[in-house]
């Protein structure tokens, strides 16, 4: 998937960075966040990590937890 970028850097990632900027910002400065905006941010978040397309290095066989281990039944119930 193309990606559109600004200077090298995706447009998702921009925008979803100043989100959180925002956000960051008006809890220091202890301004009450409206429900509204708390939503759109974590919106915009679970869609820039949901859409994220994976390394070609990153595949399911390399990751250490890959291999599952056959468990047998500890007893078997016959009707």
């Amino acid at each position: 998937m193309n990606e559109s970028n600004i200077k090298g850097i995706s447009v998702r990632a921009f925008i979803a960075v100043i989100l959180v900027i925002a956000c960051v910002t008006l809890a220091f400065m202890k301004i009450p966040i409206d429900e509204t905006l708390k939503y759109l941010v974590v919106s915009v978040i679970s869609f820039y990590f949901g859409n994220k397309i994976p390394n070609p290095s990153q595949t399911p066989s390399d990751a250490p937890d890959a291999t599952v281990a056959q468990k047998t039944p500890i007893a078997e119930v016959k009707p």
